[in-house]
């Protein structure tokens, strides 16, 4: 006779994530944030606890460079405490469906590098340019064909502190699929986010599922 087990998926040890910035910082193995420069692409958004997202599907953000330079960089607001160049503004550009209707519904941005390494000041385009929010990389790796990102989001007069996941394929592009490789990378992801953030329904609500039927 043969007992069934479950499997548990453990994220790996060298899972690398570090908390919120207003949350006390381990002392061993600090998080080496990636270069900006990572944001380039299209980003499928997968799992968030940003209400906002709650009636939409098909949630990507595609980052690009300016294709003709604007102002000159102000490097108090650009450059990195680690590396004084100045670094660049990106145009993100956020595209979703709502889910009763086929329309495709876009979001223009852009986002600058802050002094503190991973961490960007979003403002918003057009009718949005008034909005603002500060956010920072929390976490970021490749494991199989999945490069995962993980980002926090800080309150602001227009949304919650929130928490996003977002994946892409490691050759490039936004797929949002949920392969069964995929799924055991976001399960490894969630997990050792729940223990970073000590609950992430304090940093904004649960996280949920964003609708993909692409």
């Amino acid at each position: 006779m043969t007992t069934a087990t479950t499997q548990t998926i453990t994220p790996p040890v060298s899972l690398p994530f570090r908390p919120p910035s207003f949350l006390p910082q381990p002392n061993e193995q600090p998080f080496t944030p990636p270069p900006s420069s990572v944001l380039l692409g299209t980003w499928s958004l997968l799992h968030t606890s940003n209400p906002y997202w709650s009636d939409k599907r098909n949630v990507t953000f595609s980052y690009s460079l300016p294709s003709t330079p604007s102002k000159p960089p102000n490097p108090i607001s650009q450059a990195s405490s680690l590396d004084p160049t100045p670094q660049p503004t990106y145009t993100v550009r956020a595209s979703y469906q709502p889910l009763a209707s086929p329309t495709l519904k876009t979001m223009l941005g852009h986002d600058t590098p802050l002094p503190s390494p991973g961490s960007f000041r979003w403002r918003g385009a057009g009718w949005l340019r008034l909005a603002t929010a500060r956010w920072e990389i929390l976490g970021h790796g490749k494991e199989g064909g999945t490069e995962w990102m993980v980002s926090f989001v800080e309150g602001n007069l227009f949304s919650a502190a929130a928490v996003n996941v977002l994946v892409r394929d490691v050759e490039g592009g936004g797929k949002g699929g949920r392969d069964g490789g995929r799924e055991e990378v976001l399960e490894a992801v969630l997990e050792a986010l729940r223990g970073v953030l000590e609950g992430p329904g304090e940093m904004g609500g649960a996280v949920r599922d964003v609708v993909w039927d692409l």
